[in-house]
């Protein structure tokens, strides 16, 4: 990345920041060196895995049905690489920020590469509603079906907005009646609750007991999350 004419002189600034993640299919070691070139050809290259842990994976679950692993997760955390421990390098030139692979193998998004200068900010109290979703029980049915669960907001929506909706399995339910996925629900604009249709398949099989699904909402565009965690039970409705 070229730093553009007349903007050389990042000696003012405290810090370059980025956002980073490993990819989800990465495996093993996965790093970068971060790289300021200055005017003169001096350099001063910095290893993310020396000063932040973003591209260390996340626990997850090696429960799996059908294939699918159980909420794994690709989040993208800040890296912060300060400059005035850069040895030999004038951040007064600098021309060019470079970001290049440090292992021989393994992926990682990269966003919101910027110079930052800390400052003490005045905080005000956040407007965004807020969007939770309730536990809901529900009959198996013997076919495929759908299981209605309520989310409600805490105003009515100034303008339209959506979430993501994610579905997971717990303990004996791992291969029941709810598939593991994802899909967004979209909120109009004055609204002040919404359903959600979650997915089940029913079957003629009995069960020893009620199935619990870890329903969570996240990701969300136009609001906040509140309570973002609900529990779905299914009811079996057959006979041994």
């Amino acid at each position: 990345m070229a730093i553009p004419r007349g903007f050389e002189d990042i000696s003012r600034y405290e810090a370059l920041t980025f956002r980073a993640a490993r990819d989800e299919s990465a495996v093993g070691d996965v790093d970068l060196d971060v790289t300021l070139l200055d005017r003169k050809g001096r350099s001063a290259t910095v290893r993310v895995g020396d000063i932040s842990p973003a591209l260390t994976p996340f626990p997850a679950s090696t429960n799996t049905a059908n294939g699918i692993s159980r909420l794994g997760k690709t989040w993208l955390r800040t890296v912060r690489v300060p400059l005035d421990p850069l040895p030999r390098v004038d951040l007064d030139e600098v021309v060019a920020i470079t970001v290049k692979p440090a292992t021989p193998s393994g992926g990682v998004y990269l966003s919101d590469i910027t110079l930052d200068r800390p400052d003490v900010g005045a905080g005000v109290a956040t407007r965004a509603e807020l969007a939770s979703i309730a536990d809901a029980t529900v009959v198996e049915g013997d076919g495929p079906g759908t299981a209605t669960m309520v989310l409600t907001l805490t105003r009515p929506l100034r303008d339209p907005a959506t979430v993501q909706v994610q579905t997971a399995a717990s303990g004996s339910a791992a291969a029941g009646q709810v598939p593991a996925q994802w899909f967004p629900v979209t909120l109009p604009k004055g609204a002040t609750s919404a359903t959600i249709a979650v997915p089940i398949t029913g079957n003629t099989t009995a069960n020893t007991g009620p199935l619990r699904y870890k329903i969570t909402i996240s990701a969300p565009t136009g609001v906040a999350i509140g309570d973002g965690f609900a529990w779905l039970t299914v009811l079996d409705d057959d006979t041994g």
